[in-house]
């Protein structure tokens, strides 16, 4: 009898622990689809392409520019981008770049876009 009450209360208080966590997933983070299309080969996303062409000509500007430039579908391009995906993930600047790409879109005329 006292196996099945401790039984009991372990199985409880387990699904206890992890309703919080499921709660937080629920929510979802709104700079995943960007920080997904960022990694992608393909770059359909707008803010993806929108995001990569402000770093492009953010280091033509200071000059880090590299000696070689690869196609967008070389696997030196594709980990420069899962890096660039990673930190921005980690230091939690996706929701950030989103909201400033979203505005900086909207206050493009819709002919240049």
């Amino acid at each position: 009898m006292f196996s099945l009450l401790f039984f009991r209360k372990e199985k409880e208080s387990s699904e206890d622990k992890s309703e919080p966590f499921t709660r937080q997933m629920s929510h979802g983070d709104p700079a995943k689809p960007f920080l997904q299309a960022l990694t992608e080969s393909k770059l359909e996303d707008e803010t993806a392409v929108k995001f990569l062409a402000a770093v492009e000509r953010f280091c033509k500007q200071k000059r880090f520019v590299p000696p070689m430039e690869f196609p967008a579908d070389h696997p030196v391009e594709k980990v420069g981008r899962m890096l660039t995906a990673c930190l921005l993930k980690h230091q939690e600047l996706g929701k950030f770049l989103v909201r400033q790409l979203s505005q900086s879109m909207a206050k493009m005329p819709s002919t240049l876009r």
